[in-house]
């Protein structure tokens, strides 16, 4: 697949070319379609509701049981993104904290770390918790001190 751009003075315009619309061509179109119209924010459902949900009011996201759902302070929203998909899609303040949690560092308030299993994050204005791997814990406490500064 190549990727190219070409600068003239017509409209802005994204054209996708393919030989097929497939799985692939769909999540660019996506990710393209969600950058565009939602200024920041990324679709999220529950029930038949659809949520235009700001990023930065994700605390976190989980991947469990074949779905992945995303925390807000007060709610718990689906998502039809998988896991790897919403890393590539979240802004660089979020951090991979295991296999199946992606964390937003700006909401962090505490890590009580454990050192025979997973640690404990705490989040500011919340009485949610998420779990950090001790594979994961050094890459996240460095994008942790990234974010912070």
């Amino acid at each position: 697949m190549k990727v190219r751009t070409v600068i003239s003075d017509a409209d802005e315009e994204i054209v996708i070319s393919c030989r097929e619309r497939n799985e692939k061509i769909v999540f660019l179109e996506g990710l393209i379609k969600n950058s565009i119209a939602h200024n920041d924010s990324i679709l999220l459902t529950s029930g038949d509701l659809q949520f235009f949900i700001p990023i930065e009011d994700i605390i976190f996201c989980e991947s469990y049981d074949g779905h992945t759902v995303c925390h807000t302070k007060d709610k718990v929203l689906n998502s039809s993104y998988k896991l790897y998909e919403l890393e590539k899609i979240l802004s660089p303040t979020f951090s991979r904290a295991s296999k199946s949690t992606i964390i937003n560092c700006r909401e962090v308030y505490s890590v009580k770390k454990n050192l025979a299993g997973p640690s404990e994050i705490a989040f500011r204005s919340t009485q949610k918790k998420a779990y950090l791997s001790r594979s994961y814990y050094k890459m996240f406490m460095e994008r942790m001190n990234e974010t912070r500064l």
